[in-house]
């Protein structure tokens, strides 16, 4: 069974309608930091459960809630999250595994393949930097096959 997971960062307190859309199908949300007011996350666990870190911006509610980084496992691979992309190298990757690393903070989407392991970066979905349009990114795991995640422009 193939997992959609719905990847987000850099929101700072506005999330596009098309977000809805896009997520329709995932069965998680990943946000990378700097979420904005709480709001935010109510209304993408509308879609579906959310997991989330802290980003630079967030307030003291967000950091309440939530922590610097997270390490998951779903069908056996490794999921990093931290909202700056050098806060990865503060989790200890398992070496037996696929590691799948997200993080935001750069304002730029990027999905980059390290042999079987994955970096990916959903951009911003509300200020996007360099020319980029506000973007997210869909994360599948599927056994037996090597994680993938698309960008996808709002």
């Amino acid at each position: 069974m193939a997992h959609r997971i719905g990847l987000i960062s850099d929101t700072h307190g506005q999330l596009p309608p098309a977000v809805h859309d896009i997520f329709g199908d995932v069965s998680q949300i990943i946000h990378a930091g700097d979420i904005g007011p709480e709001n935010i996350l109510i209304e993408l666990e509308s879609i579906a459960p959310v997991k989330a870190v802290y980003g630079n911006t967030d307030g003291w509610t967000i950091r309440k809630r939530f922590q610097k980084s997270l390490d998951l496992t779903i069908d056996d691979v490794q999921i990093i999250v931290a909202h700056k992309p050098w806060h990865l190298k503060n989790v200890k990757k398992d070496s037996k595994r696929i590691t799948v690393e997200i993080a935001g903070h750069l304002h730029e989407p990027q999905v980059t393949h390290n042999g079987a392991d994955l970096f990916v970066n959903p951009g911003s979905a509300s200020h996007p930097r360099s020319g980029y349009k506000p973007s997210v990114a869909i994360l599948t795991l599927e056994n037996g096959k090597q994680p993938s995640a698309e960008i996808m422009f709002l």
